[in-house]
Order: C-alpha cells, then structure tokens, then sequence
C-alpha cells in the first residue's frame, strides 16, 4: 500500500513536471522547427493579413475605414546584442510583440497612443508581431527603435527585417497559445493533487495558498508581460527623434 501510494506521489510529480517543460519548450520548438524555415531573408518586408483595405510603407501600418484591424509578420534580423529601446505608435490600439511575448499593449481611442519598452535582445533572428485596431476614421502604426550606442530613436528599416511565407501561420500562433495554456494548467493541475494527496491534513490550508499564489503570478505576468510597455507621451532616458 505505501510502495503504491509513493509510486501514485512520483508518477504525478513527474508529470507535472513533464508538462511545465513542454509548456516552456512550445515556443521555441514551433520556431524553429515551423516557422524559421520559412523565412525569406532576401525579400525585406513585412507580411500583412487583414480582411479590410490597408497599406503598407516600409514598416508603416495604415488602416483607411473604421472598425478594421490587421496583423502584421515578420522576422527581426537583430545585428548585435544589447538593450533595444522600443517606441509603438499608433490610432487606436497597437500591439507589439516580440517571439511570441506582449511587449507593448496600447488601449483606447486616441490619434497618437504612444507606448515604449526597453528590451535585451540577442543577435540573431526573432519573430515580430505588429496588430493595429482602428475604431474611428483611418488607423496608422509605426515601430522606432534605437539600437544599442544610439542616442535617439529611427524608424524601424525593413533591411532588418525578412520576410515570412509560411501560409498557415495564425493556425500555429494558435496552436502555441492553446497547447502553452493546457501544458501550464495540466501542470498546475497535477501538482494540486499531487499536494492534496501527500499533505491530506492541510489540503484546504494549502489549496488557498496555491489559489493566492495562481493569482498573484497572473498579476504578475499581465503587469510585467502582457502590459510590457508603459504608456507614456514620451520617450524617458532617450532623447526622442524629431518627425
């Protein structure tokens, strides 16, 4: 009885750890088992899918009608590591993200919603989301970014950007997301009852300690995370360009 409730205690601690290091490894598998393939780094530009009219210069988004919204992909091609100072633009709301990680979100009706970050990257290829909502009138969106040793912002060149052909990528966008989502919860899970079964006497007392600590690290990660960048009117710490 005890050889098999230990083995019942280990079987689960192995899986919930199993299932955390699939949850950390999604990403970087479909990356660069899936979409890095793809790439195409002789055509510098970015790849837009949208169901509404929308325009595209260099790394400039526009939306021409209201109540529309686009996404657009590419691949960051980043010259030397260092701290990038990131800086969104954009009517309505934006949002950046870079290998599958939010790092600015800008909410709300406003002609210039203006958000900024400041990122370690490596050198090296990253994946680039850029989404754009237009609620009113025409929408726009645009990247500046002033790389490591620059003191002010530059537009973002699509020179250091490559093109991305894989067809079905949002499919696997949401593959990431739901399979990141039921590894992390199948963890979670795994690891509650395994706690239930080997402290049977404080169950209650630790099953809200873990609820208080789900809570707090889904805080933490829309605070840090989702929430990246701050909005702001203005560049901090960076002298901003003038435009």
């Amino acid at each position: 009885m005890v050889q098999k409730r230990t083995f019942s205690l280990y079987f689960l601690l192995g899986g919930a750890l199993l299932l955390f290091l699939f949850y950390l490894a999604f990403w970087p598998l479909v990356w660069r088992v899936v979409i890095l393939p793809h790439v195409r780094p002789d055509k510098h530009q970015v790849r837009v899918e949208s169901s509404t009219p929308n325009r595209v210069e260099n790394t400039f988004l526009f939306l021409d009608k209201p109540d529309s919204s686009l996404t657009a992909y590419a691949v960051w091609q980043v010259p030397k590591e260092g701290f990038y100072h990131i800086r969104l633009t954009c009517d309505d709301n934006g949002k950046m993200l870079i290998d599958n990680r939010p790092i600015i979100t800008l909410f709300g009706i406003n002609a210039q919603n203006v958000g900024e970050t400041t990122q370690w990257l490596t050198p090296g290829p990253h994946f680039l989301e850029l989404r754009l909502d237009n609620i009113l009138n025409q929408g726009w969106l645009r990247i500046e970014v002033a790389e490591p040793g620059q003191a002010s912002y530059s537009f973002m060149s699509t020179d250091e950007l490559s093109y991305l052909e894989l067809g079905n990528i949002e499919t696997w966008l949401d593959i990431v997301s739901w399979g990141k989502s039921f590894c992390l919860l199948g963890s979670l899970g795994l690891l509650l009852i395994w706690t239930v079964v080997f402290f049977r006497r404080w169950t209650v007392l630790i099953f809200f300690s873990l609820l208080l600590s789900l809570i707090t690290g889904e805080l933490f990660i829309r605070i840090v995370y989702w929430d990246g960048g701050r909005k702001t009117s203005g560049a901090r710490g960076i002298r901003p360009s003038n435009f």
